[in-house]
Parts: C-alpha cells; structure tokens; sequence
C-alpha cells in the first residue's frame, strides 16, 4: 500500500491511520515480540505510522522504560481502553487480576509525557462519558472516542 501511493490513495484520514496491533492478548504483554516485528516493519514499510491497542496495565516502575522502548521502536500512538472513570467500576468492568485503575491512569500520564500519542477509548454504550473525557485529557490523553462493539 505505501509503495502503490499509500498516502495519495487515501480518501479519509481514517485510511492515514497505519497499522493498528490489536486483538485478543495485550500487545505490551510481549515487548520482546515487539521489538522483532517493528523495526523490520518500518524497515519495509518506512513512513507508515503504528499504534497500539491496549490495556495499558504496566506497573507504574515499569512504565518509563516501557515508553522510552516504544519511541525507539517508532510507535507513534497508543490507544489505551478506558472504560470508566473509577476504581470500583474500572475493576467491575475490566476485572483485572493484578494491577488496577491506578496503574492504567499512571501509565496514561507516563506515556504521554513520554511523546507518545495517547488516545483512551471505550466501547458503546458508555455511561459517563462526559467524565471519562475529562479524565483521559487531565492524564494527558489527546482526546477520548467511543467505539462501536464489533460483533464477531
């Protein structure tokens, strides 16, 4: 695609969106995967952006070095799923087995002093969405979108 005219093909800037790593398993569970696949990516497709789908459960010590790694691998964003805007309801609907609502709203904030460009999300329908906006952009998050649920 970047070859045939990747970005002159383009006739919305959600086609400019590059490749988005996603699916079932956190991509930040396997930065040692990561770091394999994406500069051979980027060696072969050079200009074409990458952005991670995640949880964004990294232990607040962890997180720094996490998103120093990230820029060296030249991910530009991250979407970090965000489904409400407290502890008890964050748990209730995550169900998170170590760490917590802390964490994800510490690993917000890191990543994007960190340069990272931070998107958080939820799927619809979302209760307090108000709130949540309010939350994602006070961490730093550019902006907080509400995705449709995909039926598989």
């Amino acid at each position: 695609a970047y070859q045939a005219g990747y970005e002159q093909q383009a006739s919305t800037e959600f086609e400019l969106q590059g490749l988005a790593i996603a699916g079932i398993g956190d991509p930040l569970l396997q930065p040692d995967l990561l770091a394999a696949f994406l500069p051979a990516f980027k060696t072969k497709r050079h200009g074409v952006p990458v952005t991670l789908v995640t949880y964004g459960l990294v232990p607040p010590n962890e997180a720094a070095a996490l998103c120093q790694q990230l820029l060296e691998l030249e991910v530009e964003k991250l979407e970090i799923y965000l489904p409400a805007s407290n502890p008890p309801a964050y748990q209730q609907v995550v169900k998170p087995i170590q760490l917590g609502f802390s964490d994800v709203c510490q690993f917000i904030h890191t990543a994007s002093e960190a340069g990272l460009q931070v998107t958080c999300f939820a799927y619809a329908p979302v209760a307090q969405q108000s709130e949540l906006r309010a939350l994602a952009l006070e961490l730093g998050a550019r902006a907080f979108v509400v995705k449709p649920l995909a039926v598989v």
